[in-house]
């Protein structure tokens, strides 16, 4: 199982590595071994590199990626969502992974994505998708799930706390999706 594994991560180093080689500073968001599996083969062969990590609310799985890059002696920084507009000036290039690939063209990934691809497109800056292909779906669209509003705040007040972890991603923000 961990061959195969490590087989798919190579198959999608091998198909982005023209690409992603070409950069020093990439931003993610939330926490993803495919991310990972990639940052780790890009370090091999390009060993200064620098990657801003969202801490992704309400879970921080964004903390979880920053120990194993940490781990592995990649250069991070962990940040807010509310800085991903400073850090994506200083990214060459913004790096997702993907909970679902929809048969439209749109992904499906931790919240926050949505904001960073804006801005990416904003700023210019090229965002990719990886993904195996275990994440394509036959579904067109994508239905949220709310979750308890009380990961983000315990209050008695009578106020409205939306929490859900995924959202869509329109493929026109998303320079290019790379699978294995």
């Amino acid at each position: 199982y961990d061959k195969t594994l490590l087989s798919v991560y190579d198959s999608i180093f091998f198909k982005s590595r023209d690409e992603l080689i070409k950069y020093t500073n990439f931003i993610t968001i939330s926490n993803s071994k495919t991310i990972l599996e990639i940052l780790k083969r890009i370090k091999k062969e390009k060993p200064k590199i620098t990657v801003y990590v969202s801490e992704s609310r309400p879970k921080f799985e964004g903390r979880i990626l920053v120990r194993k890059l940490a781990e592995e002696k990649i250069n991070v920084v962990l940040i807010t969502e509310a800085m991903l507009s400073n850090y994506v000036k200083k990214s060459d290039a913004a790096l997702i992974g993907a909970d679902m690939i929809l048969k439209n063209g749109n992904v499906v990934n931790k919240v926050g994505s949505s904001v960073l691809a804006i801005l990416c497109k904003h700023y210019k800056i090229p965002f990719y998708v990886l993904a195996d292909k275990s994440k394509f779906s036959s579904k067109n669209n994508f239905n949220r799930k709310d979750m308890p509003p009380t990961e983000i705040w315990h209050s008695s007040l009578n106020i409205k706390i939306p929490n859900y972890y995924f959202e869509e991603i329109d493929k026109k923000l998303i320079t290019k999706i790379f699978t294995s």
